[in-house]
């Protein structure tokens, strides 16, 4: 990886987080995290395993075939490494490329690893529009959220209700979508001036309509319910800091609380919604009725555990990975 676009992203989020938020709500971010109530914070860390166990229940559920299973333990290597490949500056792009490229290394087939760099985002993102839609119906009745927030959680729900919509019909027109891949590989060559070979094209379409049709088979709810989990755990984490920090707010308010600024900071296409998380959080907090110490150490907090910690622990598993790629 190429150092400087993840300097620059590390380097605005620790602005945003020690910097900015403190001077803008006027609280010392040491003094807030040290009010912390640590059984909370240890409820909270669990919550993140939980989180990522889910994700790595999506990634295996995904890629398993008749013959092969990738082990939870692997799955969970797999996971905690593509994150942190987002996260460093990837974003969405990365992950989807390192999940790829891991999996395939795991002696998986081409199908199954092409299935993992995309369903699993899909599942979970359309998991947090959903916990963003039921939670926060009471903010956005109650007028909490100004307008460019609002604006921003429709973009967020429609760059998820987009590609499933999209999904949904090219699985139904198989037929259709590969030609369109016939087109693009087509003029792709073109472009390149190679010589082109319809064979290759058709085949990994073969496969990957393979693939999913074994999924479908299987059956989607346990992929639900891996993506519900998954995103239930992660808002739980900060429902657990926000009584840690004294603050008795509702699942829903919590729910809120995280999936509106994750919606946002998908609409920002930054890795990780970096500093958009951080700067919507906060505030939405207070219009909760949080006091800005308890809210500001609740947003360093889950950073901590959802961002920092992950981010850190995944960087030797991308230099294993990589060695055995």
């Amino acid at each position: 990886m190429r150092w400087r676009a993840p300097a620059f992203v590390l380097g605005v989020l620790v602005m945003v987080t020690w910097f900015v938020l403190p001077r803008l709500f006027k609280v010392n971010p040491v003094a807030s995290l040290l009010t912390l109530q640590w059984p909370w914070v240890l409820v909270a860390a669990m919550a993140q395993v939980g989180m990522q166990w889910g994700r790595a229940l999506l990634v295996r559920g995904v890629t398993a075939g008749p013959k092969t299973q990738m082990s939870h333990a692997r799955a969970i290597m797999v996971v905690l490494g593509a994150s942190s490949v987002g996260l460093l500056g990837g974003g969405f792009p990365g992950y989807a490329a390192a999940l790829y490229r891991w999996t395939r290394a795991s002696q998986l087939s081409i199908s199954a690893a092409a299935m993992a760099g995309w369903v699993p985002s899909l599942l979970f993102s359309a998991a947090v529009a959903l916990l963003a839609i039921g939670s926060s119906a009471t903010v956005l009745s109650a007028g909490f959220l100004s307008t460019s927030e609002a604006a921003g959680v429709v973009v967020g729900l429609l760059l998820v209700t987009v590609p499933i919509v999209a999904v949904a019909w090219a699985v139904r027109n198989r037929e259709r979508v590969e030609r369109w891949l016939m087109f693009g590989a087509r003029l792709w060559a073109r472009l390149r001036r190679r010589t082109y070979d319809d064979t290759a094209t058709r085949s990994l379409s073969q496969r990957v309509y393979a693939a999913w049709y074994s999924m479908k088979m299987r059956g989607w709810w346990p992929l639900v319910f891996a993506a519900l989990l998954s995103a239930c755990c992660d808002a739980a984490s900060v429902w657990a800091l926000l009584a840690a920090a004294g603050v008795h707010l509702s699942f829903a308010g919590a729910g809120a609380a995280w999936s509106v600024p994750h919606l946002l900071g998908n609409a920002s296409m930054l890795p990780g919604g970096a500093g958009v998380v951080e700067l919507t959080m906060t505030p939405l907090l207070t219009r909760l009725g949080v006091s800005a110490a308890p809210a500001l150490a609740v947003v360093l907090g889950y950073r901590a555990l959802a961002f920092w910690l992950p981010m850190l622990a995944g960087l030797p598993v991308i230099l294993w990975f990589e060695r055995r790629a």
